[in-house]
């Protein structure tokens, strides 16, 4: 049996009805109609939809993106090789950071490219053969036995890790440190290379030998004439921020992971905001000219 109770009142001009319905509170306005009313129900109506167009928009895109695994990238398909085939026949895996010098324009890729050899180096240290680091710059030596160090902490390596670091002081885009490398190929029987950092041109003489010998080759470059050769013949290529986004793929690093994920949100908006400063300056002068 359902008991009702009722109240009635006004207040400022507004009727308000209480009803007590099995336990239920239920308050009623009846307001006067005038067009600020109807101005106001607009805007709440317009602020209402555009909440929850929001919302949507929200759920669908971090929904999306819950949903989907990491990008991938086609050049890391080849580390499982590259590491494996070391430790397995107990030879040394070749990586380089190329003529990149710390200090100038290409510290940033001499340390991202530092971050991606130090994974590499950490998944063939149990082998037999430590890895070969080369360098054509002086200020990155430091940085390159760095790495060895890292990953050869607390383990016994004949010489100590810095040995498989090698310097060959032949400068910036140097036929010399090309045809150093190229002739490491067969002679420290290497069953593959990483080159990650700085290459001209002269990347061409150090793949061809790579190919000669029949060792696999992920490379990247910072500068557009050594991003090109790679790109033709490397077996394996990173292309632009990919260099920063690749440790996160090998590591179990929680910041290497979050920096990939802010790289990869980041890429629709940097273009996106590239798009905007082609189109709209033009469109800006051109409203102007009209004015």
């Amino acid at each position: 049996m359902l008991t009702w109770y009722s109240m009635h009142g006004t207040c400022s001009g507004t009727s308000i009805t209480l009803c007590l319905c099995g336990g239920t509170v239920q308050i009623k306005g009846n307001q006067p109609n005038n067009g600020r009313d109807k101005s106001l129900d607009s805007s709440t109506q317009i602020i209402a939809l555009a909440i929850l167009l929001l919302v949507f928009i929200g759920n669908f895109v971090f929904g999306r993106r819950r949903r989907q695994p990491q990008r991938a990238l086609d050049a890391l398909a080849l580390v499982p090789r590259l590491t494996g085939e070391s430790i397995e026949a107990g030879r040394p895996l070749h990586l380089s950071l190329g003529s990149v010098q710390v200090g100038t324009s290409g510290t940033l890729i001499a340390l991202a490219g530092a971050d991606f050899l130090y994974e590499m180096t950490r998944q063939v240290a149990v082998g037999d053969a430590a890895p070969i680091i080369t360098t054509s710059s002086g200020s990155t030596l430091p940085l390159v036995q760095n790495v060895l160090q890292r990953t050869f902490a607390g383990m016994t390596v004949p010489g100590g890790a810095a040995s498989t670091a090698r310097w060959y002081p032949a400068g910036t885009h140097s036929l010399a440190f090309a045809a150093a490398i190229s002739t490491m190929q067969g002679e420290d029987r290497l069953t593959g290379n990483v080159l990650a950092g700085r290459y001209g041109i002269e990347l061409a003489l150090m793949l061809d030998a790579a190919i000669r010998h029949d060792n696999p080759t992920i490379a990247v470059s910072d500068q557009l004439e050594g991003q090109a050769v790679a790109y033709a013949m490397a077996d394996g290529v990173l292309i632009g921020e990919e260099i920063f986004a690749a440790p996160g793929y090998l590591s179990d690093n929680q910041s290497f992971i979050a920096r990939t994920k802010v790289i990869d949100r980041l890429r629709p908006l940097l273009a996106l905001a590239i798009i905007l400063l082609v189109i709209v300056p033009p469109l800006v002068n051109l409203v102007a000219g009209e004015g």
